[in-house]
């Protein structure tokens, strides 16, 4: 039997925990481990030693041991998280480094490859400018296509994310935007600066360049 003498919010006992219900009972076995938590008025770090002393004075049969500040407490708490979140970082840079490097390598070797259509689109009286915005168009159509693919896949795993991460619940439109911009600023320069290269050529000489 127990007098109700508060009600209390819910609480998270831990970062990736849910928030729920918590019952607090009045200290049982003298012996047991006891919490206390102590609100200070400025740096809590600076303000453990007057706490020691204090209850050196109240009872100086009682050990003390764990002293921890809040952000301290939370750092530990959240230390394989951020173990996990700073190997995807690495991982996922990665993966964005070779990304630009495929795309930049895979487009810039079909446009190489086009230089004879190039010249021949030349030699028809098309300008320099119409040549580029065709290929240009061509590769970035095809990146769209790769990016609206990928997008999808990724709010697709963004339930799979959620659970390995704390706080992450949904694809950052800010990072995905980031990442659509660099994609196509990378495909429009492996398109442009070969086909550049290539309308430059003497028309005649593209045409028999192999």
């Amino acid at each position: 039997m127990f007098t109700v003498i508060g009600v209390v919010a819910d609480s998270r006992p831990l970062p990736r925990g849910t928030s729920g219900p918590m019952l607090y009972f009045p200290l049982g076995n003298p012996a047991d481990p006891l919490t206390v938590i102590l609100r200070a008025g400025g740096d809590p770090a600076r303000m453990a030693p007057a706490i020691r002393r204090a209850m050196a004075e109240f009872d100086s049969n009682v050990p003390l041991f764990g002293e921890v500040t809040p952000l301290d407490l939370r750092e530990q708490q959240i230390k394989q998280e951020r173990l996990l979140s700073t190997l995807l970082i690495c991982f996922g840079a990665f993966a964005l480094l070779l990304c630009c490097l495929g795309i930049y390598g895979l487009l810039a070797y079909n446009v190489s490859r086009r230089t004879s259509e190039i010249g021949l689109h030349m030699a028809l009286g098309a300008q320099r400018f119409d040549v580029l915005r065709m290929i240009v168009g061509e590769s970035l159509t095809s990146i769209g296509i790769g990016l609206g693919l990928g997008i999808a896949v990724a709010f697709a795993l963004s339930r799979f994310v959620e659970s390995m991460l704390f706080g992450v619940s949904r694809p950052d439109p800010l990072i995905i935007s980031a990442a659509i911009v660099l994609f196509l600023t990378i495909a429009s320069l492996a398109a442009a600066l070969p086909a550049l290269r290539a309308s430059r050529i003497d028309p005649l000489k593209a045409l028999r360049y192999e």
